[in-house]
């Protein structure tokens, strides 16, 4: 299981391995772009989020026993608009969708 949140700074992945067998060596990624969700209504791509600083930050987690949850977190992030945050971990991904102004992050619903 996999829970996108932020501290506003970075964007933190919060990862539980709820199954019965545990995972070793399983590579993750924390993608951050820009995003157009009004590109639909409008069909102008001047809305889409610029990420200048900060679009992936990758690793891989040595162990994951079953029942333990552990924190990722992203780099360094900076750009403006609309973003999409996608993080995988091995073949387990989840996206959330929010804003970036500078280096600030606000996630649209960061703990549903």
């Amino acid at each position: 299981d996999i829970d996108v949140t932020s501290d506003n700074k970075k964007i933190v992945a919060t990862v539980a391995n709820s199954g019965t067998v545990d995972q070793s060596n399983v590579n993750w990624e924390i993608k951050v772009e820009g995003y157009n969700p009004l590109y639909t209504l409008f069909r102008l791509n001047i809305t889409k989020g610029r990420v200048f600083i900060g679009k992936s930050t990758t690793g891989t987690i040595g162990e994951l026993t079953s029942g333990e949850t552990i924190e990722l977190t992203s780099g360094k992030v900076f750009g403006i608009g609309h973003i999409m945050v996608t993080v995988t971990v091995g073949d387990v991904s989840a996206q959330e969708d929010g804003f970036l102004l500078g280096s600030y992050i606000m996630l649209h619903y960061p703990r549903e």
